[in-house]
């Protein structure tokens, strides 16, 4: 019903009806890879197939499940939404799941204010969004695709949701990839937190999977910065040159974590819960710290609020993508590969969003595009095809 209430288009199927023909489909695809897999074979084909055999309990269940499925689209001077819903029979395992509602705006609040690439926050506080988590855990357990030293029991106690940030860094990968990255863990008890983690890199350290051993180290409490007590943490991978599967994971790894294939970062424990970073930069630690502590931050942006309010209410996760950085990184990429000379790209573009529900026996998420995002693609695609530049405003689309 909210759903419909919204929409100007709405498509509505009955899962009931339609399950028996949506189930043979899957089963014909899940043959399909599986003939892949076999043809990989190796590390490579058993992880396929794990992933796979998890897919399939997914898909199985949604359709045991589900009651009707909804999809709305509307289109005005705002821009675009995605309306995607889906109510589960009464008293069935899924409904069950989805019988508790969240808040992860004021999650997002504990962010610090600074450029993103990606932002988000999920709510792991309703009893059904843990249980969720802890059979996909069970399920990656079960084929061998777990992390190493991860107990998703000492996650969920320790903390009940948590809101990442990954902000503009220089130079993309050139610049470290993670560099700005940052978690907000909430917590009653930052220091269990601290712990917990303490445990995992302890466990991790010398662990190995697919050709690659883990080297870590955590030091507790030996800086400080912004008034607290930090503790120092690194983690780094050494790869089996014998192993085929490793030597194609660490071409990639290299990309992303550079020649030594070594991440650090800091952490530190607050009266509500627990923040880290993914590298150790003390201005940015600073600013973690004082975004979490008073909670003034990211989720009050403008950006943020202004598409935070056409977002369902009540929302156990939610996340952003910021369209101006990654443009820009595009830009001047294709500057370099002979592209367009200069294409303008406005400031304080207004993120792309997405914000789902999990409450009365029923899933709804919510996409939004804003306006201005459209009207900057619609202005590059113009360039691209020679128009020589964005699109003077009045010949834009306006909804």
């Amino acid at each position: 019903k909210k759903l419909a209430d919204r929409a100007a288009l709405v498509v509505v199927a009955n899962m009931t009806a339609l399950a028996p023909q949506l189930k043979e489909g899957l089963e014909q695809q899940m043959q399909q890879v599986a003939g892949m897999a076999q043809m990989m074979g190796g590390a490579q084909a058993e992880q396929m197939e794990g992933q796979m055999a998890i897919m399939k309990v997914v898909a199985d269940s949604f359709l045991r499940d589900a009651e009707t499925a909804m999809l709305g689209f509307d289109l005005d001077e705002s821009g675009i939404t995605l309306d995607l819903a889906s109510q589960f029979k009464e008293g069935s395992e899924i409904a069950g799941f989805f019988s508790g509602s969240g808040n992860t705006g004021k999650l997002m609040t504990r962010l610090p204010k600074m450029d993103y690439l990606f932002a988000g926050a999920f709510d792991t506080s309703p009893q059904g969004v843990s249980t969720i988590a802890r059979n996909l855990v069970g399920m990656m357990e079960e084929h061998n695709l777990s992390q190493p030293g991860f107990d998703i029991e000492q996650w969920l106690t320790a903390g009940d949701g948590f809101a990442s940030i990954m902000g503009k860094t220089p130079g993309l990968l050139a610049g470290g990839l993670f560099s700005n990255t940052a978690t907000y863990i909430r917590s009653d008890d930052g220091a269990s937190v601290a712990n917990m983690f303490k445990k995992t890199y302890a466990d991790l350290d010398g662990s190995s999977q697919q050709g690659i051993t883990y080297k870590t180290s955590f030091d507790s409490g030996g800086v400080e910065i912004g008034g607290s007590s930090v503790d120092a943490w690194s983690m780094g991978f050494e790869v089996d040159p014998n192993n085929p599967n490793a030597f194609q994971m660490q071409q990639g790894m290299m990309m992303i974590l550079g020649p030594e294939l070594k991440m650090s970062g800091y952490g530190a424990a607050l009266e509500n819960g627990y923040v880290q970073t993914m590298s150790q930069n003390d201005e940015l630690m600073s600013k973690v710290i004082e975004s979490a502590n008073v909670g003034a931050g990211l989720g009050t942006a403008d950006g943020i609020r202004a598409m935070s309010r056409r977002l369902p209410r009540e929302r156990t996760g939610e996340v952003y993508v910021g369209i101006d950085t990654p443009l820009g990184y595009g830009m001047q990429a294709m500057q370099m590969m002979g592209g367009p000379a200069q294409i303008d790209v406005p400031e304080n573009l207004n993120p792309i969003a997405i914000g789902m529900t999990t409450d009365e026996g029923g899933f709804r998420a919510i996409t939004l595009i804003p306006s201005d995002v459209i009207d900057t693609f619609a202005g590059l695609a113009q360039a691209m095809g020679g128009g020589g530049g964005q699109a003077p405003a009045e010949d834009r689309s306006r909804f």
